[in-house]
């Protein structure tokens, strides 16, 4: 009787391997198929187009959801890998590149972002931070002339018509062409740029090596002229180079009112050790981290980490960069990229690292901002 039973079960065991191993194919290509129907319908409804996409047949299916869902809950750094996985087997789907393209530029992957800009821009799309990718790349390679002619096409971004007068100015400096250099930067007329153009003009002398001029100019400007520690660092640059110190009166009239308005300020002029302005590529970094500031006022931050991300990109051994990107991932939430990049900060002042601490206490990580705030209590009541 046992062993009648144990030949049935042999029996039933043999004919499910039997039916699995015939079956299993079948039902395992049934389910692939009703998976990639499914995402075709949640990439329908997420994209909100017409019709449903066609997703290739060997493409990675839970990469698009991931991405997507990663996407809408502004988690740019696994959207941008989730996105890359996609791409390796839906190379044409022109959406997906795109906003790869833009998580790549916010989580500082520049270097991934330019080939993406430069098929964007063939496409004839315009999208805003094509334009600043792009020229980082021309700069970085000392093409200043390509630079030019991107400035004067239509691909061109709308936003270049603010920035476009540096730019242009920085590119002739780059080739040497003082002349259109200056001519290039008095297109910017308006009385709200005015003290940028001011201290970009001073720059520009100074890279000309026309110090005395340059001199002179600063020593010519209002306090409300001065909106950046850079502007400070350029003016005791040009004194030096003119064997002169900078004096109390110039401290008084443009330093003191500027550090009075802000202590960030001031702890970094002292601790940063900063270094003047002295390249094209160095001034088009400024140009886009102060660019940037008017997005941030417009409560766009995603679009002030980018371009800082380009500064960053431009300037990578600037500290006060670095802030502003460690400063610009905080304001978005993306503590974990924050912390690191403060830790890259050469000069940790009490000040940076007082704001690593509270980065360390919204990360939730409490014992250590507790061990760092009690040790900056100890050296500095």
């Amino acid at each position: 009787m046992l062993l009648k039973k144990g030949f049935l079960i042999s029996l039933c065991v043999l004919g499910i391997s039997y039916g699995c191993y015939f079956l299993y194919p079948h039902a395992q290509q049934y389910w692939q198929k009703r998976f990639k129907q499914y995402i075709e319908e949640q990439l329908a409804e997420t994209i909100q187009l017409k019709t449903t996409r066609v997703i290739p047949d060997d493409a990675d299916l839970g990469s698009y959801l991931a991405g997507y869902f990663a996407k809408q809950d502004k988690n740019y750094h696994y959207a941008s890998h989730y996105f890359q996985k996609v791409l390796q087997k839906d190379e044409n789907y022109h959406d997906i590149k795109k906003n790869l393209f833009v998580y790549q530029t916010i989580t500082g992957e520049i270097d991934k972002a330019i080939p993406l800009a430069h098929q964007i821009v063939n496409s004839s799309e315009n999208i805003f931070l094509v334009s600043p990718i792009l020229i980082a790349d021309f700069f970085s390679r000392n093409e200043y002339q390509k630079a030019l002619d991107f400035l004067n096409t239509a691909q061109s971004s709308y936003a270049d018509t603010f920035t476009k007068p540096l730019l242009s100015a920085w590119a002739y400096a780059g080739l040497n062409r003082e002349k259109e250099a200056f001519d290039a930067l008095n297109e910017l007329s308006a009385e709200e740029f005015k003290h940028i153009y001011l201290y970009h003009k001073g720059l520009l002398l100074t890279y000309f090596k026309k110090y005395d001029e340059a001199l002179v100019l600063y020593q010519n400007m209002s306090p409300n002229q001065i909106y950046s520690i850079n502007t400070l660092t350029s003016i005791v640059d040009v004194a030096l180079k003119n064997e002169q110190i900078v004096s109390d009166d110039l401290i008084k009239k443009l330093f003191v009112p500027f550090f009075q308005q802000s202590f960030q300020a001031y702890d970094i002029y002292r601790h940063f050790q900063l270094e003047p302005i002295s390249t094209p590529q160095e001034a088009v970094a400024e140009v886009y981290q102060t660019f940037s500031t008017y997005f941030y006022r417009n409560d766009m931050p995603e679009v002030t980490l980018a371009l800082n991300n380009v500064a960053l990109y431009l300037n990578p051994k600037s500290n006060l960069i670095k802030l502003y990107v460690a400063e610009s991932y905080d304001s978005i939430d993306m503590f974990d990229y924050a912390h690191k990049m403060f830790h890259t900060i050469d000069h940790k002042s009490n000040l940076i690292l007082s704001k690593m601490a509270l980065n360390h206490m919204k990360q939730g990580h409490y014992e250590q901002a507790i061990s760092m705030f009690d040790n900056l209590l100890k050296t500095n009541p």
